[in-house]
């Protein structure tokens, strides 16, 4: 259950990433986020983070890439 909710809380991440490059980054000359950051690389840097580190059953970088696929698809739908 826990790694389930995790795995929520990182979908959502991922689909945040997706929108603020859609519609932010390919939309303005300016890459920065509110806080001053590159957000677009910051923002990958959390979930990828999480990912490595939050599961109580480790996940590979091969789940993340089906993961992160998964879920564009889903939020570009």
């Amino acid at each position: 259950l826990y790694d389930e909710n995790i795995e929520k809380i990182i979908s959502f991440m991922v689909t945040h990433y997706w929108y603020a490059d859609a519609y932010i980054r390919q939309q303005t000359d300016n890459p920065e986020g509110t806080g001053g950051t590159y957000f677009v690389d910051y923002l990958w840097g959390r979930f990828q983070e999480r990912w490595k580190t939050a599961f109580i059953r480790p996940r590979s970088e091969s789940d993340f890439k089906m993961f992160v696929n998964k879920v564009i698809r889903t939020a570009a739908a």
